[in-house]
């Protein structure tokens, strides 16, 4: 029984601090637009790269704040995908200027998000 015991608490602290993936969701405008519905379906696809080209040729061909507010906001999360977290913060943050409420809240996990893949980097570096 005491083994059993030592087991567990072992297993429990070992998946606490071992790095591990988690699978994030993360939500983004998918209607209005044709080009938003087409930048849509490249990201569920997983073509990240083909999604932020559309995203930003609307965001540069519109004077809608609405669009902009949308399209920055998606730019933050194609971003975040490919793990570049500084332009989905720099995207995040304007999405927050054009008024996105929703901005707010995520910037502060891309922040965290950034912290904690340093912290990994660095507990991960190997000592020569």
């Amino acid at each position: 029984m005491v083994r059993n015991v030592a087991e567990d608490l072992g297993f429990s602290y070992a998946k606490r601090i071992c790095p591990s993936k988690v699978k994030l969701l993360r939500p983004f405008y998918g209607i209005g637009s044709v080009e938003l519905k087409l930048a849509r379906t490249k990201m569920l696809e997983k073509d990240y790269e083909g999604a932020i080209e559309m995203w930003d040729a609307q965001f540069g061909s519109t004077f809608s704040k609405k669009v902009k507010k949308r399209t920055t906001f998606n730019l933050a999360v194609g971003y975040e995908a490919k793990a570049d977290y500084r332009n989905a913060i720099y995207w995040a943050k304007l999405s927050l200027r054009y008024g996105n409420k929703k901005a707010d809240g995520y910037i502060h996990q891309l922040e965290k998000r950034v912290e904690e893949e340093t912290r990994l980097k660095k507990q991960l570096e190997v000592k020569k």
